[in-house]
């Protein structure tokens, strides 16, 4: 099942909204939805663009997207934090604006984060560390990194697709405590240590230790695959006999599937078809390491 639209996180899915697209087996995702029963009842934790697959590990219920677990003591009451209450209230620190770049890294490269928040409370935030500018290595955690978390402190931090929004791995402090109506952009960096999946990131704020006050901000989808991998990017995209448009077509490749780069000239990649057949796709078509 891919999305015929855009389709935010959170929201009823409607079956309308997708479709059945037809790929080869070895460009099925791991975990993908493939009928439209598979949606019923189901939210995103993560939105999705047009022609973007639905995986499993994107789906949750709708009652567990309305529910978060409250302390004990407090038996039948449960509701989304800030998501609910931040109809009616302003929430102590907002994300103004958010970077993640690049979106399309290799082995060695480095993701850049750029938050900034403001304070929009009567009260100063206090912040704790790591202070910005500090870089994780893919698979690193704030814990693991002996960041672990100060209750009532604040930090900025990133979370990925698949994961609970109380599991967001990578966190930054402020730097400094931010006072009422002040803003700070904070930096931090991932370092690329293997391929991954495409996959979403997104911003968030936290009152320490799992307070999300703000969530799935900046939503980036951010693609890692080794140097001689494309991915057709396309409905369909004519595979030729040579590096130009007057060559013949000799095959053609569906939406998703994955090739494997042999050469490049110019504008044009030879590749080889999953079939085993040789030939040129415009760079147009398709998705590479680094573009």
């Amino acid at each position: 099942m891919v999305a015929r639209v855009n389709v935010p996180a959170g929201s009823p899915l409607n079956p309308d909204d997708f479709e059945v697209k037809q790929l080869p087996a070895e460009a099925v995702p791991i975990n993908a939805v493939t009928s439209p029963a598979q949606l019923e009842g189901k939210v995103l934790k993560a939105p999705l663009t047009v022609g973007e697959s639905v995986l499993m590990d994107n789906l949750q219920s709708a009652t567990a997207a309305l529910a978060i677990t409250l302390p004990t003591g407090t038996p039948g009451l449960a509701a989304h934090l800030w998501t609910l209450s931040s109809r009616y209230q302003v929430a102590p620190a907002q994300i103004v604006a958010t970077d993640i770049d690049p979106t399309s890294v290799k082995i060695g490269d480095t993701i850049t984060i750029r938050i900034t928040v403001k304070n929009t409370s009567d009260t100063v935030l206090q912040t704790q560390r790591p202070s910005p500018g500090f870089q994780y290595v893919q698979g690193q955690t704030y814990a693991d990194q002996q960041f672990a978390s100060d209750p009532g402190k604040w930090r900025v931090g990133i979370g990925t697709a698949g994961l609970d929004s109380t599991q967001i791995p990578y966190r930054w402090g402020f730097g400094a405590n931010l006072a009422p109506g002040a803003s700070v952009t904070v930096t931090g960096s991932i370092k690329v240590t293997q391929d991954f999946k495409p996959t979403h990131l997104w911003a968030a704020v936290i009152q320490e230790p799992e307070t999300i006050v703000e969530n799935e901000v900046g939503v980036t989808l951010v693609t890692s695959m080794p140097q001689n991998v494309a991915i057709v990017a396309v409905s369909t995209a004519n595979v030729r006999s040579g590096p130009a448009l007057a060559s013949s077509v000799v095959d053609q490749v569906a939406y998703g599937t994955q090739l494997e780069v042999i050469g490049q000239s110019a504008d044009w990649f030879e590749v080889r078809l999953p079939n085993g057949r040789i030939g040129w796709v415009a760079a147009g078509w398709i998705v590479t390491a680094g573009r």
